[in-house]
């Protein structure tokens, strides 16, 4: 890589690590160009060699640095010989992704408040074809779980894994997950199946 790629990258992620940032604090609305510009060590029309618009940055943002889309590149070579040991990993990892990335719970409450979800579908376009990898992975071991479509199971774990660190942060910390009793309730339910 010569020298100016590698200044115009690490530029892009002077800009894109400053609008994390500011977008964690202030949400995207409160957030102007002239504020990441000032925070990145960019000039203001500089921003501009690198992305279209603010509203660029922030997709960049969800697409590059979601917990889950990161998440699954790591799991792809996560341990576990059996369906349950390979969800306890991706558990402990999604789990370390979050705290690694403490501000991307607020990320993800922008974008469903302030753009009513609208990059959704791409985030899903992104996570599907990483996640058909895992499948594929476990294809011969699912006949140890219930009759259930793969692609639901895989998006219920990493909801509920999301879930407990979104209750984290409305807790204001107060409320820690428990990590064995969320795989607990993952795998078996909260009926107790032996009682009538």
């Amino acid at each position: 890589m010569n020298p100016t790629s590698n200044r115009e990258l690490n530029t892009r992620q002077a800009i894109l690590n400053a609008a994390f940032f500011l977008f964690a604090e202030q949400g995207f609305h409160g957030t102007s160009m002239r504020q990441i510009a000032d925070t990145s060590g960019t000039a203001l029309g500089g921003i501009y060699n690198h992305f279209e618009s603010k509203k660029q940055i922030f997709e960049m943002l969800l697409l590059e640095r979601h917990p889950v889309i990161q998440v699954l590149e790591t799991l792809s070579t996560a341990p576990g010989g059996s369906v349950e040991e390979f969800f306890r990993s991706a558990a402990g990892v999604i789990q370390d992704e979050l705290r690694n990335q403490p501000g991307f719970i607020k990320i993800m409450l922008i974008e469903i408040t302030e753009f009513k979800s609208q990059h959704l579908p791409k985030i899903i376009e992104t996570f599907l074809p990483k996640s058909q990898t895992l499948i594929e992975r476990f294809r011969g071991e699912w006949d140890q779980m219930r009759d259930l479509p793969t692609q639901e199971v895989i998006t219920h774990f990493f909801s509920a894994m999301l879930a407990s660190n979104v209750a984290v942060y409305f807790s204001g910390g107060s409320v820690l997950p428990d990590l064995e009793t969320h795989l607990d309730i993952f795998f078996h339910g909260i009926v107790n199946k032996e009682k009538p």
